[in-house]
């Protein structure tokens, strides 16, 4: 009798401190964070310890699931294991948003890709070019929306597919992001929403 109280104190303790394992590991999300050794950056844990070595020239953040890298004056994307799934060719690119990046390439024209380096958006379409966000610094789809310049100088926006939801009249000289359903523009040279 003695024997099984020992046992299933024992199955008890071992149990207990297993499933404190668990969840100390399940609750603690370790995230990569970029660090620079010298010259070269590479990404680590909070922790510190080092996943992805010291490569880059520069890299930025970790955004679904892939983070921008500058190689040789070239910027790609990586994944978490430090694995370059989109080539390192672009001249300047933005973080992933609901699956899509907007890039620049080498001659300056923007478009979205995909997280395989796919163009979903060329920069240029029959009916629009895109032209990034730098009055407030937004370089995704907000409100599920981007502005576009027409081609006869009017403004616009296209949704996530690319197709031209709205196009605006001759009067709106300039057209900002959406956010919450409103967007910031300028008419005849009044401001307003």
């Amino acid at each position: 009798m003695f024997k099984k109280i020992i046992l299933l104190v024992a199955i008890f303790t071992l149990l207990l401190s297993s499933s404190c394992a668990i969840n100390k590991s399940t609750n603690t999300e370790l995230i990569l964070i970029p660090y620079r050794n010298g010259n070269k950056y590479g990404f680590c844990y909070s922790n510190k310890r080092v996943i992805i070595p010291v490569a880059y020239d520069e890299v930025g953040f970790f955004s679904e699931g892939l983070a921008p890298v500058r190689l040789n004056g070239k910027w790609g994307y990586i994944d978490s294991k430090g694995t370059l799934v989109i080539p390192t060719i672009y001249r300047e690119v933005f973080p992933f948003t609901n699956g899509l990046a907007l890039v620049c390439d080498t001659n300056g024209n923007f478009s979205f890709i995909d997280k395989e380096g796919n163009i979903v958006i060329p920069s240029k379409n029959a009916s629009y070019t895109l032209i990034p966000g730098l009055e407030g610094f937004e370089f995704s789809f907000s409100d599920g929306l981007y502005p576009v310049t027409l081609k006869d100088f009017r403004h616009g926006y296209i949704d996530n597919e690319g197709n031209l939801v709205i196009s605006l009249p001759e009067s709106f000289e300039y057209t900002d992001f959406f956010k919450e359903g409103f967007a910031v523009v300028r008419v005849n040279g009044k401001w307003g929403f």
